[in-house]
């Protein structure tokens, strides 16, 4: 059974796939932080605009919803680095911290499709161009990862440090 165990160990496998989402992920997040940096500031005008009140196009939602959005970039992007980190020194925190950052992601979507509803009523839930595909695909992410990080025999053998 030991031996078993022993031929578990390590960062091979399924874990390979999981290894390069962690990576990509955090520079997914990345390119997606930057989008919205440079809209921000191209747009401030606009922005001030819709964030202003006794403006024509102001929302009390719409600081909310921007804020809420730049926060919840940052807090997927530390928690993607340090899920790296946790990774690479195949740390016992990592099944636990990964999964967290699975359910984030679904909460965040919504969250965020439920605020751009209230702001925006004649739009689609998700303001993305690909909202609902990046959606779906979270929401599969975590059907499928989920279960693997907690019944994988080679993660519970991997993450031990």
């Amino acid at each position: 059974m030991a031996e078993d165990t022993k031929n578990l160990d390590g960062l091979g496998g399924w874990l390979i796939l999981v290894g390069i989402g962690v990576v990509l992920g955090l520079t997914s997040n990345a390119a997606e932080m930057a989008s919205l940096f440079r809209e921000v500031s191209n747009n401030a005008v606009r922005l001030e605009l819709l964030t202003t009140p006794g403006t024509e196009s102001y929302h009390p939602f719409w600081k909310v919803l921007l804020i809420g959005e730049m926060l919840g970039l940052g807090v997927n992007a530390m928690f993607s680095l340090l899920l790296i980190f946790l990774f690479f020194t195949k740390s016992k925190n990592f099944p636990k911290i990964f999964i967290g950052l699975l359910i984030f992601n679904v909460l965040f979507l919504l969250i965020e499709g439920v605020l751009g509803k209230i702001v925006m009523p004649n739009e689609p839930f998700f303001l993305h161009k690909d909202g609902m595909r990046s959606f779906a695909r979270v929401v599969i992410g975590c059907l499928i990862w989920i279960p693997y990080m907690l019944v994988s025999k080679r993660v519970k053998a991997t993450f031990t440090r």
